[in-house]
């Protein structure tokens, strides 16, 4: 905004994620203290706003300018002290808020967040930028903004959501190879669904509106993965859905993992395919399970992963309707402790010739497997190609008498046995 008068100028102040808005020739100071803003906080999570302040700001507070001036001058003369501050902040309101933190990792602590933003809906707020917002303040690290129209912002008010709505997100100099976004909604309209739309991996990912939501995402080589674009939160017009699932968990049993999910109001669904995945960010399909019924019900699922991975797996369900549409669930993640590396045999005593060799915590590479007699003769050999953890490789051996065996496997750097019993 142009003025004549650095007098004129409007000065957006935030601290613990409040707005004010007054003229300079109203500012009675206490005590100014200086304030380098390198991520926004917020108050639980989220901004408030206020427009009618009272004209003083207290000590311990801060306040930042921005002008459009080539020079810009600010002047604090002694006479501009007051000895008396009344309350600045108002209680926080019940407007719609979603905030999204840019976090460098999962760990608790302000230290963890690298900067932040939040978008807050009131039906007197309109899309064009205005009193309701503030612009982005660049850090020197890892920035995050609402990207309107070309112009960064920190906080922004919207209209009541309607429909749709679109907040675009900008990202810059990012530096590491991995973060995490936290999105936290509140106060939203339970028909009010959104999603973060993500241009590197192309998927939609629903977003939590009533609590948080933590989304990994990963740099890679692609210059795609690191653009400022990337990512979009939509909100989306609200419809009848054929499926909502929820209370979607996993949870260690024993050696496997049990993952869980609630089906509500399921119609036109034709199956379930449950995906895993040990970064958040590449899912493989690891089993099917077809719906069980085409009506208003609450259904209880469930699926096992016989052989999950050591440390983090991520699982999500892919919800595949009769018309081919398909839509993601949130994910969940479970831990799983590292192991010493085992070989069995299933079925032992073995019936026929085929049996399954059971590989569990063991390296990737190329394995020699061998089958010795009771006097030391090698009676059946094969080669077997492990992609690493725990996974049961098919084997068929042929003319194998009656009897009790030792199977050897082995690399490079391994070398396990187990006994065999052929009946």
């Amino acid at each position: 905004m142009k003025t004549k008068s650095l007098l004129r100028n409007y000065i957006h102040t935030f601290f613990s994620g409040t707005i004010f808005q007054f003229a300079l020739t109203q500012i009675k100071l206490a005590r100014l203290s200086a304030l380098f803003v390198s991520a926004l906080s917020f108050v639980n999570g989220f901004g408030q706003i206020a427009y009618q302040t009272n004209s003083k700001i207290g000590s311990g507070k801060a306040f930042l300018v921005q002008t459009s001036w080539s020079n810009p001058r600010f002047s604090i003369n002694q006479n501009d002290k007051a000895t008396l501050v009344k309350q600045t902040f108002r209680v926080a309101s019940e407007r719609p808020k979603l905030s999204v933190q840019l976090l460098l990792n999962e760990k608790p602590g302000s230290e963890n967040s690298a900067d932040a933003l939040v978008a807050i809906f009131d039906e007197d707020f309109n899309a064009k930028i205005g009193d309701e917002d503030s612009y982005k303040f660049t850090n020197r690290d890892e920035n995050i903004a609402i990207d309107r129209n070309g112009i960064a912002l920190s906080i922004e008010g919207r209209p009541i959501i309607n429909g749709s709505d679109t907040i675009p997100l900008r990202m810059w100099r990012l530096k590491q190879s991995a973060y995490l976004l936290k999105l936290t909604g509140i106060n939203f309209a339970p028909d009010v669904s959104a999603y973060v739309k993500d241009e590197f991996l192309h998927v939609e990912i629903p977003i939590n509106l009533t609590g948080e939501t933590l989304l990994p995402f990963s740099l890679t080589s692609d210059a795609t993965s690191s653009a400022p674009n990337r990512f979009t939160v939509l909100f989306k017009e609200s419809r009848a859905l054929p499926v909502v699932v929820t209370d979607v968990k996993a949870s260690p049993k024993d050696r496997t993992v049990q993952v869980e999910w609630t089906s509500h109001t399921e119609t036109n669904i034709d199956r379930y395919e449950i995906e895993r995945s040990e970064d958040a960010q590449h899912f493989v399909k690891q089993g099917v399970v077809s719906a069980k019924a085409n009506n208003s019900a609450i259904r209880l699922y469930d699926w096992f992963d016989q052989w999950p991975l050591t440390g983090t797996n991520f699982y999500r369900i892919k919800v595949i309707e009769k018309s081919g549409e398909v839509k993601y669930t949130e994910i969940a993640q479970v831990d799983i402790k590292k192991t010493s590396a085992s070989v069995t045999v299933f079925p032992n005593p073995v019936t026929g010739n085929t049996f399954s060799i059971n590989l569990k915590n063991m390296e990737k590479g190329r394995y020699s497997i061998m089958l010795y007699n009771n006097v030391g003769q090698s009676v059946f050999s094969t080669i077997i190609n492990h992609d690493g953890g725990n996974a049961a490789h098919p084997v068929t051996t042929k003319g194998i008498s009656k009897g009790i065996y030792e199977l050897l496997i082995s690399s490079d750097n391994i070398s396990k046995t187990a006994q065999v019993i052929f009946n």
